[in-house]
């Protein structure tokens, strides 16, 4: 009894930490729509996808375990605001992450048709049809983007009359006009230096040229750098001479085990990290 106690009390803890408490307030929300889009992958893909977790995939340690570089087998979106959810703890949790699917260790980029959002597509996809790791940078700086000005990534400006969010950032930064499309609510939260770092690098990760783009643990390095000092490096970050991995194994997520979910919610609040 005391042994069956003890695993029930376990499996409850295993639950909350990945995520069980988000999956459950969606389900209980009464939003069809969410519970039909919610996707839960198996503990046998996730070994499927990290080459039954293959110590040559390893990435490093994040609070959740081990974290493993891999490629899942499903269809997703693109990165976009409304994949990423934060717990009670308010952590991110990111979810359809990128456009994945199973290539070889060696091969650089995929030709497909993807299902993306419009907004958040890397512009060279349009003239390649294909994508590559930094596919998901340019992604990702749109929700940077979003952050720091509190609009959504396609632009109404009249009936009729739209345009990316990411085209207007990079026409105001170009222009030195940033601090007229930054959220006033980001403004009273954070310093000018802090945001214009914050906007730099957003700058740098949608790049029309993708060679050009930081790598993904790059963007989470300098973000972190970002939160905690309040001096920008002048230097950029290279992958030769990172020494901040700790910063990156405390920001990753464990993907051993747990639910992947989504959510539809279409707000977006501007955060400044």
């Amino acid at each position: 009894m005391m042994k069956r106690r003890k695993e029930e009390k376990l499996k409850d803890i295993f639950f909350k930490r990945n995520g069980g408490i988000l999956l459950q307030q969606q389900m209980s929300s009464g939003d069809n729509g969410n519970v039909e889009k919610t996707k839960l992958f198996t503990s046998k893909e996730l070994e499927k996808a990290t080459d039954n977790y293959n110590e040559t995939r390893i990435i490093g340690q994040g609070g959740q375990g081990t974290v493993y570089k891999g490629m899942l087998t499903r269809w997703a979106d693109y990165i976009k605001s409304t994949n990423i959810l934060l717990d009670q703890n308010y952590r991110a949790k990111v979810a359809d992450f990128g456009t994945s699917r199973t290539v070889a260790m060696d091969q650089t980029h995929l030709t497909t048709k993807v299902q993306g959002t419009f907004g958040y597509l890397d512009p060279e996809y349009f003239q390649s049809s294909q994508f590559t790791e930094k596919s998901d940078v340019y992604s990702f700086g749109v929700v940077l983007v979003e952050l720091l000005t509190g609009q959504k990534p396609i632009v109404s400006f009249k009936v009729g009359e739209t345009r990316s969010l990411a085209m207007c950032f990079l026409s105001a930064m170009e222009e030195n006009r940033l601090m007229e499309i930054i959220d006033p609510r980001v403004k009273m939260e954070g310093g000018e230096d802090q945001i214009k770092r914050f906007a730099e690098l957003a700058n740098r990760c949608l790049n029309l040229d993708g060679r050009k783009r930081p790598r993904m643990k790059q963007v989470a390095i300098e973000l972190e750098l970002i939160r905690t000092s309040n001096e920008a490096p002048k230097t950029e970050v290279e992958d030769d001479s990172i020494k901040q991995a700790e910063i990156w194994n405390t920001m990753s997520i464990g993907i051993e085990s747990g639910p992947i979910i989504t959510s539809s919610s279409s707000d977006t609040h501007p955060v400044l990290l």
